[in-house]
């Protein structure tokens, strides 16, 4: 699927999550695999590398999980504010202070790109602060930051860190395909 606008809205319990990717924003996997369905045994999930470089705005928060760098499950929302494709803000507790300075300790702007959006697929998943589990949680959306490359994107950065929010609203050219835990086709 390819979306010329991919917008996530706030969730149910009220967390805004405003981030707008315009252009030309791939949600086909770069694997060769299904479009948008990565697959993983552990933690199946849809991924959607941010090929519309430099294009998300907005802000998004993160309330459900880090898991990277002793960070794990949050404790206060990390809030990140984004232009041109970048995050130019993170603030929160001490767990987004710890991933802004050790991104900041790079030196590269890279590490701050807008990367990828994935959804949880997995029913059986829980969050446990560990990456492969908590990316396939059902009911969660990771906006990956960092390198894109990987994915089928053109960045490449010393960096990628998936930072994990609750039930959002996620629409793709105007049509909601996940509200909540739900997902529409």
């Amino acid at each position: 699927m390819t979306a010329s606008q991919l917008t996530i809205g706030t969730n149910s319990i009220g967390t805004p999550h405003e981030t707008a990717c315009a252009g030309e924003t791939s949600m086909d996997n770069s694997s060769g695999l299904e479009p948008s369905i990565a697959v993983n045994a552990t933690a199946p999930d849809v991924v959607g590398p941010n090929s519309g470089t430099g294009s998300a705005k907005g802000a998004f928060i993160a309330d459900a999980s880090v898991p990277y760098l002793d960070i794990g499950i949050l404790d206060e929302p990390i809030v990140c504010r984004v232009e041109a494709g970048l995050i130019v803000e993170m603030s929160g507790g001490p767990q987004a202070k710890r991933l802004r300075d050790h991104l900041e300790s790079f030196g590269d702007p890279a590490c701050f790109n807008v990367a990828e959006l994935g959804v949880g697929l997995n029913p059986q998943a829980r969050l446990t602060g560990e990456m492969l589990e908590d990316e396939g949680v059902v009911g969660t959306t990771h906006i990956g930051i960092g390198t894109s490359h990987t994915l089928g994107g053109d960045i490449v950065a010393p960096t990628h860190y998936d930072l994990l929010m609750w039930e959002p609203t996620i629409e793709v050219d105007g049509r909601v395909v996940q509200r909540d835990q739900e997902i529409f086709g």
